[in-house]
């Protein structure tokens, strides 16, 4: 396995959607904590050495990362149901404030 960004730095960096400014930031930071390493993908190379067992627990490894990241993703969902949710409860109050003259729903925090 090689992290970084495997000679091509600027379709990482795209891919990852680092802006110019972060960039700039990363260099400046990375010149002093040079322990740190910068954004980039992680790359596994099969060849004729590695076994079954080498390839089954490279599958469980990227299993248990999928599903980690599944997880993380249905958290993240699940915290910003409340806010979709009231902004829509907020927007359905206001637009039938506006056609009927009803109050409108003050937000609230």
């Amino acid at each position: 396995m090689r992290a970084g960004c495997h000679c091509a730095h600027l379709t990482v960096k795209r891919m990852l959607e680092i802006p110019r400014w972060l960039e700039e930031l990363q260099r400046g930071i990375f010149g002093v904590f040079q322990k740190l390493s910068p954004p980039g993908v992680v790359r596994v190379s099969m060849g004729l050495e590695n076994t079954p067992a080498d390839i089954d627990e490279l599958i469980a490894v990227l299993s248990e990362i999928a599903r980690q990241a599944r997880k993380e993703a249905s958290a993240e969902a699940k915290k910003a149901q409340p806010d979709i949710a009231k902004q829509l409860d907020e927007y359905a109050a206001n637009v039938i404030a506006r056609v009927y003259g009803a109050p409108a729903v003050p937000s609230q925090p």
